[in-house]
């Protein structure tokens, strides 16, 4: 069914799957390296402390690059969940455009008038994917008075979600003066880095499945799209 929001679910998903795969496979890897340095031999004599001790400095900074390559994976996902919420977004205004032309004709771009009208269109929809979460509801709010989110507060928890993704693409996830201006309560300093547990993700992707299913049902009753499901 060519529902835009049942994408975003079911791309969802598959990462979500994906990512558990992944997080076992590396459970597994850091417990039998654990089992085997557990089963070493103890040292009997003073001769065997230099090799016991690179034994050791080798356990510990493998399990330092494991936990930040646990971290990277867990970026990776997060970003990839907003990234979808995007297109789910690009997908619903391109919909709502061929009912409500007047919604591209918002989107200002340079040259216009040289342009044929499905050049206009195809620019326009350009211009459109490259709006912030911010700038796309304005202007869904201005053009068609469609608002994304119905409260204050479920807009503040997408956009708090994407300010997460901007902080991760543009700086490592590690925080900065803006980020903390607008995000105190994560209780970081200026220059750590967000640290992610796998129930980060799911509670992100949960809250981004349930926006997208609110805006579509609403679009949907407002506009007419998707009655058939083609």
């Amino acid at each position: 069914m060519n529902f835009p929001a049942f994408r975003f679910f079911d791309r969802g998903q598959q990462l979500m799957r994906l990512q558990g795969y992944v997080t076992a496979q590396l459970r597994i890897e850091t417990e039998n390296e654990h089992v085997k340095f557990q089963s070493h031999p103890l040292i009997t004599n003073k001769q065997e402390v230099p090799a016991y001790v690179e034994m050791v400095k080798a356990y510990l900074d493998k399990g330092c690059d494991r936990e930040a390559d646990i971290q990277l994976m867990f970026q990776m996902f997060f970003c990839r969940h907003a990234d979808n919420f995007q297109i789910f977004l690009e997908e619903m205004v391109r919909d709502i455009a061929e009912t409500q032309p007047e919604l591209l004709e918002g989107v200002k771009i340079k040259g216009a008038d040289k342009l044929d009208p499905a050049q206009r269109r195809a620019k326009r929809l350009d211009r459109v994917s490259r709006l912030s979460l911010r700038e796309l509801g304005e202007l869904l709010s201005s053009t068609i008075g469609f608002n994304l989110f119905t409260s204050t507060a479920d807009a503040a928890i997408v956009e708090r979600l994407f300010d997460i993704r901007n902080l991760i693409t543009h700086n490592y996830g590690i925080a900065d003066t803006m980020f903390l201006s607008r995000h105190p309560d994560f209780g970081l300093a200026e220059g750590e880095q967000l640290q992610f547990e796998p129930e980060d993700i799911g509670s992100a992707f949960q809250r981004l499945n349930e926006a997208s299913g609110d805006i579509q049902k609403r679009a949907q009753a407002r506009f007419g799209l998707w009655s058939s499901g083609a």
